[in-house]
């Protein structure tokens, strides 16, 4: 968060307006650092603002970015605070973006909010079996025109035999996961990929703190039904609230995760993006190798049961088939 410099003068009629405006402005950005210094009690502090000739005048971060003049409105000094605190609270978005139906719809929500020139999408290649997402998340970042990075950390999972991996010895499951869970009588299944959901935060987080300088949203599209049973304890909610907080700690709170559908289930997530236009006809969800989702993992399985539940045939399949 960008901090705000108030430059006063004690007596001034204008000054009063402005800090009538603030106390109206302030309420909807009650994150926002403040700082008031009277040019008359402080000369020292306001002499460190040299480009002004008016008070009050507002800097953010030290650079000027609303100054009075004589015969302003109250009207046309609130129409300037407001300004200012929008460029204080300005934000970037990035999106964890595998190419699936949840991330994709989190972009749709990114971009809705914060506009394509403010959003950048991030996905990662760690060896995964089912590589051909990441033609989709290409895809996908097309039809919304962002900027879009490709990390890799396959050489992090290379020890580990997870059916999730290209190099993995173990048989895809084609199985919902409740099923999987009953016959493993273990909530690990055998798609579950070593912290990799922490990893992938922790990647994101650290490009986004270099790629920008003001402050980010960072988007995951984890809910319920990833968590259900346990079956992923990386996308948990108590995986994620601790997550959020070592971002927001690590980076100054710069970086602020979001999960917006962390406890709605993967039909909502449908509803949400069939509303928004989301390009479900890219996405790409199975978990098995090959250009066609099998229709039998259990991601595909629910996949299908969330388009259902919406009463809409899934789009993907009429491109894919």
């Amino acid at each position: 968060m960008k901090k705000i410099t108030v430059i006063k003068m004690r007596g001034c009629p204008y000054c009063a307006a402005a800090f009538k405006a603030i106390d109206e402005v302030k309420k909807n950005y009650a994150a926002t650092e403040l700082e008031i210094i009277d040019k008359n009690l402080q000369p020292a502090l306001a002499e460190k603002f040299t480009d002004y000739y008016y008070v009050p005048s507002m800097y953010v971060d030290g650079k000027k970015i609303y100054e009075a003049h004589p015969g302003e409105t109250y009207d046309e000094c609130l129409a300037n605070v407001k300004k200012v605190f929008e460029v204080a609270n300005r934000s970037k978005a990035v999106v964890l973006l595998s190419g699936g139906l949840d991330s994709t719809t989190c972009l749709a929500i990114a971009v809705k909010k914060w506009g394509r020139e403010n959003v950048s999408a991030v996905s990662i290649f760690y060896g995964q079996r089912h590589a051909e997402e990441l033609k989709s998340a290409r895809a996908v970042a097309k039809f919304y025109s962002v900027a879009h990075y490709e990390l890799d950390a396959a050489e992090i999972f290379s020890h580990s035999n997870s059916a999730l991996l290209d190099t993995s010895t173990e048989s895809l499951e084609k199985s919902s996961y409740a099923a999987q869970i009953e016959k493993n009588n273990s909530p690990r299944i055998a798609t579950y990929v070593p912290f990799r959901n922490g990893l992938f935060l922790s990647m994101a987080a650290s490009f986004a703190d270099s790629l920008y300088d003001d402050c980010v949203e960072l988007y995951i599209g984890v809910h319920s039904d990833d968590a259900a049973g346990h079956a992923y304890a990386d996308c948990s909610a108590q995986f994620i609230a601790s997550m959020k907080a070592a971002i927001r700690i690590g980076t100054y709170e710069k970086i602020n995760l979001v999960a917006p559908f962390l406890c709605e289930k993967k039909s909502d997530v449908v509803k949400v993006g069939l509303e928004l236009g989301a390009p479900y006809h890219l996405t790409r969800s199975c978990y098995e190798r090959g250009d066609k989702p099998c229709g039998q993992c259990a991601t595909c399985l629910d996949r299908a049961k969330a388009f259902e539940l919406n009463g809409v045939k899934d789009p993907a399949l009429d491109y894919f088939f």
